[in-house]
């Protein structure tokens, strides 16, 4: 490289396909979700998911494609709401995506699983991962992060509303309805510049309560 000169940066960054959303009203330990279909050439399958209970318990692994996937985030306490990041490189095909928990999910159990393809990733470790819970009663819920230039930024919140939410910058990518009448939904955002302390929200027009939010980002 000479002097005085930077690497190019590519002009094309990561590139996302929403593969689409599965619920589950399972309450024993492992939660699957049926398969995701991977187009030609394959590529990292992320899924941001969530379990809820009446037992508390964690995540300690998620399967894709019937083999471990790396974890990038837990809802790290023992709890009755729990949440993971997880992906995993796989090639195309019907690819199964489940959970294993520390324990039984319990009574009243909704769980929910959203997932993206990612092609054109320079790293298939991500440039943050991180989840957020605001309690009850609220109708907004947030997460703060920076943003790597031209990134794939994935987002996912729920649960008790019947409305949509809306989101600061993100585009929805889909919404399941899963037992109890209870909601989860999935929003994405690529190619913004880079920006230190971004805060992406959630915002409901009623009726949310007990909100939870996963969020990811990869260049």
């Amino acid at each position: 490289m000479l002097p005085g000169f930077a690497p190019a940066v590519p002009a094309v960054g990561v590139r996302r396909l929403w593969l689409g959303a599965a619920a589950s009203a399972d309450a024993g330990s492992t939660i699957s979700f049926g398969n995701f279909t991977v187009p030609a050439g394959g590529g990292l399958l992320v899924a941001l998911l969530t379990c809820h209970g009446a037992d508390s318990c964690t995540i300690p692994s998620v399967t894709i494609g019937g083999a471990a996937a790396t974890l990038h985030a837990t809802h790290g306490a023992s709890g009755t709401r729990k949440a993971a990041i997880a992906s995993r490189v796989v090639a195309a095909g019907a690819t199964a995506v489940s959970v294993d928990l520390s324990g039984a999910n319990g009574s009243s159990p909704r769980s929910f699983c959203g997932c993206w393809l990612l092609t054109g990733y320079r790293s298939a470790t991500p440039a943050f991962a991180q989840y957020a819970y605001n309690g009850t009663t609220n109708l907004t819920i947030g997460v703060t992060h920076d943003i790597p230039l031209r990134a794939a930024l994935l987002y996912q919140v729920n649960e008790i509303s019947s409305s949509d939410p809306s989101w600061t910058k993100a585009t929805a990518d889909g919404n399941i309805t899963g037992s109890l009448g209870h909601r989860s939904h999935w929003a994405s955002r690529v190619g913004a510049g880079a920006a230190a302390g971004h805060v992406e929200t959630a915002t409901y027009a009623s009726g949310a309560a007990h909100l939870l939010m996963n969020a990811a980002g990869w260049v």
